[in-house]
C-alpha cells in the first residue's frame, strides 16, 4: 500500500519509499491524489470550500448533471510561476494540478439555486435546502 508522505511528516523520504518499494500491493493501481476540499452543513444549506491557489474564475466549470451531481473541474488550472530553465529550483512542494469532482447531493438541497465565489484562492460554493425541506413548526391546536 502506497504511503502520503504528507501524513508522515516525521519519516524520511527514503525509508518512505522503502516502504512502498516492498509493499505487498506493488502493482496496485495508482493512488487517486487527495485535494484539499471542505463540506460542511448547516440549517441553511450545504457548503463546499475547494482550494484553487492560482486559478482563474474563467477556468472552473460548475454544472449539475442528472438533476442530483454537481461537477466541478479546472482542467488547465495552475501552471508554474517560474521557467525551469532559466532558474535553480531549490524547493518545489506546491503541487499544480488541475481537479475534477462530482458528488451526489441529496434531494433535500436546491440545485438551481447554486451560489459560487472565488475569493483569495479559495472557491466556494453554497448549496441552499429547498425551503420545503427545512423543518416546520406544527401548532397544536384547541
Amino acid at each position: 500500500m502506497g504511503t502520503n508522505v504528507m501524513l508522515q511528516p516525521d519519516r524520511f523520504a527514503f525509508d518512505l519509499l522503502f516502504k512502498d518499494f516492498f509493499a505487498d500491493d506493488i502493482f496496485a493501481p495508482v493512488k487517486k491524489i487527495h485535494y484539499p476540499v471542505d463540506i460542511y452543513e448547516d440549517k441553511n444549506g450545504i457548503y463546499l470550500d475547494i482550494v484553487a491557489l492560482g486559478t482563474k474564475k474563467e477556468d472552473i466549470e460548475i454544472e449539475v448533471k442528472d438533476e442530483d451531481i454537481l461537477k466541478v473541474s479546472c482542467k488547465n488550472c495552475y501552471t508554474d510561476m517560474f521557467d525551469a530553465e532559466k532558474c535553480v529550483v531549490h524547493v518545489k512542494n506546491i503541487a499544480r494540478r488541475g481537479f475534477d469532482f462530482g458528488w451526489k447531493i441529496p434531494a433535500k438541497f436546491d440545485l438551481k439555486k447554486i451560489e459560487a465565489d472565488l475569493k483569495d484562492g479559495l472557491l466556494s460554493i453554497k448549496i441552499p435546502i429547498k425551503p420545503e425541506s427545512k423543518p416546520k413548526k406544527i401548532k397544536i391546536g384547541k
